[in-house]
Parts: structure tokens; sequence; C-alpha cells
């Protein structure tokens, strides 16, 4: 998973991250997830990052530039 970490304005505190969070690829548990299954509404609306799959460690907020491309998986920015 490649992450990319951009700063944000001058006027804003924090940074951003984004890349592609899931992809068609073969994980370490043997399993694929198929990106064309993945619903991201609620996930935009509701949902957060956080570090290491830990819920008590949240990182950030997905932004509306997430999205989801059928072939290459599940694009998240927070």
């Amino acid at each position: 998973m490649d992450f990319e970490s951009l700063a944000k304005s001058d006027s804003e505190k924090g940074n951003y991250v984004r890349g592609w969070a899931s992809t068609p690829d073969l994980d370490n548990q043997g399993d694929i997830v198929d990106p064309k299954g993945i619903e991201i509404d609620d996930f935009i609306t509701n949902g957060y990052i956080n570090y290491e799959h830990n819920p008590n460690k949240i990182i950030g907020v997905p932004t509306t530039n997430c999205y989801v491309d059928p072939d290459k998986g599940l694009y998240i920015e927070a």
C-alpha cells in the first residue's frame, strides 16, 4: 500500500494522506477484495482513518476525494 502525505495550505494545520487503501491484489491473509463490491458513501460521511486498524488511534477523516476504481480498488484521501 502506497500513501502520499501532503501538507495543507499555510492557513490550515495538519496534513493530508492519500493513496490506495484496498486493491484487488492478494493480501497477506490470502484474500482478495473485489473493488466492484466496495461501497464508500457511509465511509465518506461517517468514517475515519485509524492507525494499524486500532479504533482508539484515529489519525484522520476521509475527504470527498475518496473513490472506488472498479479495476484498481479503493483510493482514499484523509
